[in-house]
């Protein structure tokens, strides 16, 4: 998923002033699945951290293969 519905944006919108939600992002590697960012959110704000986090791993994953280069 990499936004949401535009029935669902209507929906987050449809009370002026409270079109803020609260989202958690879930470490889902072990069987505990430990919540370790609380956010707040407006529109599509919560792909934000999932497009960074992405980011992220391919930047990790090229150090690797670099690295195996070398």
């Amino acid at each position: 998923m990499e936004k949401f519905s535009d029935r669902v944006l209507s929906y987050l919108n449809k009370n002026k002033g409270k079109e803020f939600y609260i989202y958690c992002l879930v470490d889902t590697r072990n069987d505990e699945e430990e919540i370790f960012y609380i956010g707040k959110g407006k529109g599509n704000r919560v792909f934000n951290h999932e497009q960074a986090a992405f980011n992220k791993k391919l930047e990790l994953q090229t150090l690797i293969f670099f690295a195996k280069l070398d």
